[in-house]
């Protein structure tokens, strides 16, 4: 019996379906086979748009995953972001639940809001990378309803927006995983119109797409968290070595450099620094700064000097708390954002430095990524927060503690001085002091009044000795000058200078020559003054070889007002590399020492005390076989203090000549 004409028709079309059906299975076979082989989701999907192109010669292959939204992200910033660089896979905190078929109510719109679709993989644009709201288009719809859409022909389809020109047909394919949507596969084609058969095709490769990417998620997961462990361990490790050598260290300055060396290494980050109080708690200064670029002093400027009360890291100390600042262009806790950004910081972490309740400073902690401290590295940074706070306040104490050893040894040595000075430096003068004074005593009327006189005189000279050499004793024995103790004046240095030459001449066997402008005026302590040039004379008289000449010269600089007194003598001299010792507290050059004469080492140094302490400068300038200058300058009197004198006073003195010579 023949068939009819439709017989033989449906027969070859049942035939051509069982074949394709056939094709189909194998092909299904083959991409089952390829795709559970990958764990790599990136490969994955690949794979499938590369098999369903050459397989099946669909034109337009894409697949697409959800992915929320980061926190303060809308979806042109998400947009542009993931335009620069790709996001991790499937990494949201919560899943996006596709509606079921009970109840096939989709999202509303503020949850819609908090999602988008990524492109990951595409035969249209290779690397291109889609970003599409969960609002229009077809793939979205699919995503909001959890259903496969099948548009025969896109024109007549409300949702279908145009990506690539000439499409007829278009299939979206939901992945999800137990109620879970994974993303969506969407095949555009522009040959030929799909059927039902290619929406067959297309859910069962859509199921095998989601086994997959569900095990590569799983597999990542695993990955993610043994990595984690790993970076975990060695943070520990490190942090371990790093509170080893923090603990160990004795030098304040190099415990600071490696508290953010480490902090930069530990967080991977590109900037660390460290933010310390001053005395009054009322600004911070910063310290040890790190950056993996170079540190443009102009960019660092603002944050070398920071209030208590402002800005992440002031709050970060007032209020005892760290600060996480996730994007540092939007959060306006933090000042400077623009200097963040030179810097290459896109989120930032301040953490106080806490020891016993008292927060002794802020570490903070920069990195070019947003979001870039998980509660784990902070944790981290905590642990070493809390160590470098402890290495801080322990080399604090240390060097506390060596400091007061220091002064102890000072003062032990300052005692070993005065009992040094009591039985060799003031007995000389002491005793002529009373054997001039005895001599008076019990031979009265033996001696002329001229040779009375004279032993009086002597014996004044032995006692202001005594006094000068007591004076630098308690000078000495403060260790810096109060200025609050100094008695500033107006005075005139000429009567000031005659009256120290007459205190000195009656010792001294050198001639003593001054050159002293009349109506030179200084701002200092009289008292002071006077003990500083006393010592530099001393120390001229005692040096100088007998029968020589010591000069004491006085001028003024026209441009700073200051007024210089130098001692100059015809001495030994001495060496320039043993100048720079002389203004130290006990020092004395070994050829003094060798020599008779007496000394404790203290004038220079409280001459230098009194002269700083006053606003001036002291110095010497001096060579072997040249004699030595010694010189200290100091303030004239403000113009606007009430002392200073008239113009109707200072005109008569300036028809006087400017210098007079005077000789002792």
């Amino acid at each position: 019996m023949t068939r009819s004409s439709d017989d033989l028709k449906e027969h070859v079309a049942e035939l051509g379906r069982e074949a394709r059906a056939s094709v189909n299975l194998r092909a299904l076979t083959a991409i089952s086979r390829l795709i559970n082989s990958q764990l790599d989701p990136q490969e994955l999907c690949n794979t499938i748009i590369t098999l369903l192109q050459q397989r099946f010669a669909y034109d337009y292959v894409s697949v697409f995953t959800i992915e929320a939204l980061a926190p303060g992200k809308d979806f042109d910033e998400a947009g542009a972001d993931e335009s620069r660089a790709g996001r991790s896979w499937l990494t949201s905190n919560t899943p996006f639940r596709a509606p079921r078929p009970e109840a096939p109510l989709p999202p509303d719109a503020p949850e819609l809001d908090r999602w988008r679709l990524i492109q990951r993989a595409t035969t249209t644009v290779p690397g291109a990378r889609r970003v599409l709201p969960l609002t229009r288009g077809v793939v979205a719809r699919t995503a909001r309803h959890g259903l496969a859409a099948f548009v025969e022909d896109v024109t007549k389809d409300p949702d279908y927006f145009t990506y690539v020109t000439d499409v007829l047909s278009e299939i979206a394919i939901p992945l999800i995983h137990r109620h879970e949507l994974l993303g969506v596969l969407n095949v555009e084609s522009a040959q030929r119109r799909l059927d039902e058969s290619d929406l067959a095709l297309l859910e069962a490769v859509g199921d095998l797409l989601t086994v997959a990417l569900h095990n590569a998620r799983l597999y990542w997961q695993a990955q993610h968290e043994r990595d984690a462990a790993q970076r975990s361990t060695m943070q520990l490790v490190a942090l371990h070595k790093v509170g080893h050598h923090l603990l160990s260290e004795q030098h304040l300055s190099a415990i600071l450099e490696q508290i953010t060396s480490a902090a930069l290494e530990l967080s991977d980050g590109v900037y660390a620094a460290l933010h310390l109080p001053d005395a009054a708690q009322k600004e911070l200064a910063l310290v040890a700064p790190r950056s993996i670029r170079p540190l443009d002093a102009e960019m660092l400027e603002p944050y070398t000097r920071q209030k208590t009360d402002r800005g992440v890291v002031g709050r970060c100390f007032a209020e005892a708390i760290a600060i996480y600042v996730e994007d540092t262009q939007q959060d306006e806790r933090l000042e400077n954002r623009q200097n963040a950004l030179g810097f290459g910081i896109n989120c930032l972490l301040a953490l106080p430095l806490v020891v016993e309740d008292e927060v002794i400073g802020v570490l903070s902690v920069g990195h070019s990524e947003q979001d870039a401290f998980p509660p784990q590295l902070q944790q981290v940074l905590v642990i070493l927060a809390d160590t470098a706070a402890i290495a801080i306040q322990r080399a604090r104490l240390d060097e506390a503690l060596e400091a007061a050893l220091a002064q102890a040894q000072e003062l032990g040595q300052l005692k070993d001085h005065v009992l040094l000075m009591a039985s060799h430096e003031l007995r000389t003068p002491l005793t002529a002091v009373l054997g001039f004074l005895e001599l008076l005593s019990d031979y009265p009327g033996s001696f002329s009044e001229e040779r009375a006189r004279a032993f009086l005189s002597r014996a004044r000279s032995a006692s202001e000795e005594m006094v000068l050499l007591l004076g630098n004793i308690l000078d000495a024995t403060r260790g810096e000058l109060d200025r609050a103790s100094l008695v500033f004046q107006q005075i005139e240095v000429a009567p000031l200078v005659q009256q120290v030459l007459t205190l000195i001449s009656a010792r001294a066997r050198q001639r003593l020559i001054s050159t002293v402008p009349d109506g030179l005026l200084i701002w200092a302590d009289e008292v002071k003054t006077q003990q500083v040039l006393l010592n530099l004379l001393s120390n001229a008289v005692k040096y100088s070889p007998p029968r020589s000449q010591i000069y004491i010269e006085v001028s003024q600089e026209e441009v700073s007002g200051l007024v210089t007194i130098s001692v100059r003598d015809e001495g030994p001299g001495i060496a320039l590399e043993e100048q720079p010792r002389l203004f130290q507290k006990f020092v004395r050059l070994n050829d003094a020492i060798n020599m008779t004469v007496r000394g404790t080492g203290l004038g220079l140094y409280i001459s230098r005390i009194l002269v700083e302490g006053m606003g001036g400068q002291i110095g010497l300038r001096s060579a072997p076989g040249e004699g030595s200058t010694f010189w200290f300058s100091l303030p004239a009197p403000p113009a606007q203090h009430p002392a200073q004198e008239t113009a109707d006073e200072a005109a008569p003195r300036a028809q006087t000549p400017p210098a007079k010579r005077r000789e002792g």
